[in-house]
């Protein structure tokens, strides 16, 4: 997945301009103004893992490239009035921009968008209680608050958690990747066209990689379209024994478009293979 976008940046990419400005995210939308035949760099505070334009009559007149680093590339064909456009994050958050192309628009060539600070009221300091003197005849193994027991369950992580986890290591910097108690875990690589009822036959599956996390198993999928026809996540649609699923890209466009591929994050109480088992 990565080779293929890397790829299409080095053939879309330019040289840039050093000349940048910092825009304000709100709770509004923000509005781009975007010079016709120039191309702008947007930066976001997250890497973005995908964006959809609302106005689908202005998609031919709007060129946008994805990075595989999150940054979103934009290039206006022709003028064109407002028009919004979503962008989701790594973090799930989502950033709503009112792109407008006009051939008088001023070319900031690089434009960064950073949170609103928050000024957040100062805490009172609280009056720490006079610690108690130590039981001199309080045994050792309730000394220091130790548990009676040797073995100590680990923290529960819930399951979004684990899937940024697996996604963070196909999409953005590897400085993004949290720390869990994963183990690798190898996988099959024999056919899994059967794991999806109705429309497995319209995309082709690859597994990337599969952790033990906790007593769960996580499991990352690249999906392809491979038919001429849009495709729609449906996790009714999935075989096997499956306590969570998660996808970046809910419908794919057909097999040719820029949207043609995602990821799936599939979440099981044993290992994928066994998990999907006829």
């Amino acid at each position: 997945m990565k080779s293929k976008m890397i790829l299409s940046y080095f053939l879309f990419i330019f040289s840039i301009p050093t000349f940048a400005i910092n825009m304000v995210i709100g709770e509004h939308a923000l509005t781009v103004p975007l010079p016709v035949n120039k191309e702008i760099v947007i930066k976001f505070p997250q890497p973005v893992t995908h964006t959809e334009l609302l106005n689908t009559n202005n998609t031919d007149k709007l060129r946008q490239l994805l990075r595989p680093d999150g940054i979103l590339m934009l290039q206006a064909g022709e003028e064109f009035s407002k028009t919004r456009l979503i962008a989701t994050q790594i973090d799930g958050n989502i950033v709503i921009l009112d792109l407008e192309a006009k051939n008088n628009a001023v070319n900031h060539h690089t434009i960064n968008l950073v949170q609103k600070k928050i000024n957040l009221p100062e805490k009172k300091v609280k009056h720490q209680p006079i610690a108690k003197e130590e039981n001199p005849y309080k045994p050792d193994f309730l000394k220091n608050k130790k548990p009676i027991t040797k073995s100590q369950s680990s923290p529960q992580i819930n399951f979004n958690t684990m899937v940024q986890y697996g996604f963070s290591h196909f999409l953005g910097p590897r400085r993004l990747i949290k720390e869990l108690p994963a183990r690798p875990i190898k996988m099959s690589k024999r056919n899994l066209q059967h794991w999806i009822r109705v429309w497995g036959n319209k995309v082709a599956i690859k597994p990337l990689k599969q952790w033990k996390i906790n007593d769960d198993y996580l499991t990352i999928l690249l999906i392809n379209n491979t038919s001429s026809q849009p495709v729609t996540f449906d996790p009714r649609a999935l075989r096997g024994r499956i306590k969570f699923t998660a996808t970046i890209i809910t419908t794919l466009e057909p097999k040719g478009n820029i949207n043609d591929q995602t990821l799936y994050a599939v979440i099981t109480s044993v290992p994928f293979n066994k998990a999907i088992q006829r």
